[in-house]
């Protein structure tokens, strides 16, 4: 949790396209990253798209920690001067191999939708031819199932009524 934040210095650096920060934070804790730069983003209005946080250090004891940001002029700029470090480029195989596997069951499941769909439309060709020789009337098990209907209806008003109190 941070309680303050103090700037320390700012410098520009036109070899890379950037401005450089060094900033004072006073927290309990060591912040993270994503705190420096939501902190960053709320109280200096720092595109957190185009900043680094290049370094949080603190001393044993004392609760400032110094924070070293640079902060790019553009996209391309961070691009061309920031390299991904292996864990980033890690997470990003993964990340696309996630999405390839989502996409790859995403079109298995179509084509068994798509087989089931078949195979029913094929059942109900084969049925009608059948269907006239084995045909029993069947009247009981409608009423049985209108009165579990209305049994249902009833325990549902009861839960609703409940509710309402």
């Amino acid at each position: 949790m941070i309680k303050d934040v103090k700037k320390i210095s700012e410098v520009e650096n036109p070899l890379f396209s950037r401005r450089e920060f060094h900033f004072e934070f006073y927290s309990e804790a060591v912040p993270s990253y994503e705190e420096v730069k939501n902190t960053l983003k709320e109280k200096f209005s720092i595109n957190t798209d185009l900043a680094r946080v290049k370094k949080i250090s603190g001393k044993f004891g004392v609760q400032v920690f110094d924070v070293y940001v640079d902060v790019y002029s553009s996209a391309e700029e961070f691009k061309r001067v920031v390299k991904k470090t292996k864990q980033e480029i890690e997470a990003e195989k993964k990340a696309v191999e996630e999405k390839k596997k989502a996409e790859a069951e995403a079109k298995k499941a179509a084509e068994e939708t798509k087989k089931a769909a078949e195979e029913s439309k094929k059942a109900e060709a084969e049925k009608p031819a059948e269907a006239p020789v084995e045909e029993k009337p069947v009247e009981e098990k409608p009423a049985e199932e209108s009165s579990e209907e209305v049994k249902e209806e009833v325990k549902t008003a009861e839960v609703k009524a409940e509710e309402s109190k």
